[in-house]
C-alpha cells in the first residue's frame, strides 16, 4: 500500500534564532520571483531546512493583510518545500532561508503558489551554478 505524505510545517523548520536571521541578512544570497524574495545560507547545523516569513508593513498596514500574506505565504511553501528538501539532502546541504513578500497587493492562494514554485527552482539553479563552478 502506498502511504500518502503528509506535508508540516512544524516548529522545528521555522527560522528563530536572531543570530542566524542576521547572519542570513549579512551574508545570504538572494533570488527574486514575482513578488518573492528568498535570502539564504547553506550552514545551518540545527537541521536541513529553516524558513523564516516576513511581509512589509510599509506596503500592508493593516496586521491582518500581513497575517494573510503570511499565512499564503507558509502554506504554499509547506505544500513544496519537499522539492528543496530532497534536493539539499542529496546534496548534503542544509540551509536556513527567509522568504520577503514584496508585492503591494493582496496575492491569491494560486499566485503565491506559482510565485513559491519560481522560487524553489530559482534556488535549485542557483545551487547547481555553485557546485558546478571551480573552487
Amino acid at each position: 500500500m502506498n502511504q500518502q505524505q503528509r506535508y508540516k510545517f512544524g516548529k522545528d523548520a521555522r527560522l528563530k534564532s536572531r543570530k542566524t536571521i542576521q547572519k542570513v541578512f549579512a551574508e545570504g544570497r538572494s533570488v527574486l520571483s514575482n513578488s518573492l524574495k528568498a535570502i539564504w545560507i547553506n550552514e545551518n547545523p540545527e537541521t536541513n531546512l529553516q524558513t523564516g516569513i516576513t511581509v512589509s508593513s510599509r506596503h500592508f498596514k493593516k496586521a491582518t493583510d500581513r497575517n494573510r500574506i503570511k499565512r499564503l505565504i507558509r502554506e504554499s511553501f509547506r505544500l513544496q518545500k519537499h522539492e528543496l528538501e530532497e534536493y539539499l539532502k542529496h546534496q548534503k546541504v542544509s540551509m536556513s532561508i527567509f522568504l520577503m513578500y514584496l508585492g503591494k497587493d493582496l496575492p491569491t492562494q494560486q499566485q503565491m503558489h506559482a510565485a513559491v514554485s519560481t522560487l524553489i527552482k530559482k534556488i535549485k539553479n542557483k545551487l547547481d551554478e555553485k557546485n558546478q563552478t571551480p573552487a
